[in-house]
């Protein structure tokens, strides 16, 4: 065999071995999503049994049950930890994924991650930084995204997401090359 050979073989190991392992985050990140959805869902009719006097549960069954049931209609009806009906009605292409409105926002703690790295550019005057810078910015700042400080890989994911998925005209991150980012602000 020759150099090349064994050279392209162990290059397709590790291209399958990275693929494997993008798909295993993925799977994951969306496993952990499922299971902040579970706890919202338990702490809320957990609340609610607490809140149920004791003697009335021993007595009677039946308002147990009836509890249950309207706590479980409530959660289908939850998102973040509030009621879908106190929050405007917005449609999907109004609102995608990984997005936080910023209308009320007057802390970089209330700014979803792209907002938040375009926010702390424009304070900087950087135009163009990579996902490692931003996440030390986000270090400075003391940034805290909804699961905490965000990894450099969900800054990544984030900002290449808003890349993709915005419209030409509409532009608020661009990315010249891989894994560095412009901003237009």
């Amino acid at each position: 065999m020759s150099q090349d050979v064994l050279t392209r073989e162990v290059l397709q190991k590790y291209r399958d071995e990275e693929s494997e392992l993008v798909q295993r985050i993925h799977q994951l990140e969306g496993e952990l999503g499922g299971l902040h959805t579970r706890l919202q869902e338990v702490r809320l009719i957990r609340r609610a049994l607490e809140s149920t006097p004791a003697n009335v549960v021993e007595q009677n069954a039946e308002p147990v049950s009836r509890l249950l049931a309207s706590a479980d209609a409530t959660v289908s009806n939850i998102s973040d930890g509030r009621l879908l009906s106190d929050r405007p009605v917005t449609s999907t292409s109004e609102r995608r994924k990984g997005r936080r409105a910023v209308s009320e926002a007057d802390r970089i703690n209330d700014l979803g991650i792209v907002d938040a790295a375009i926010e702390l550019a424009r304070q900087r005057n950087v135009r163009e930084a990579d996902a490692g810078q931003i996440l030390d910015w986000f270090k400075a700042a003391g940034y805290k995204g909804r699961h905490g400080l965000p990894t450099r890989n969900s800054i990544y994911v984030s900002l290449n997401r808003e890349f993709q998925e915005s419209p030409p005209d509409r532009c608020r991150v661009s990315r010249p090359s891989r894994g560095r980012f412009v901003f237009h602000f």
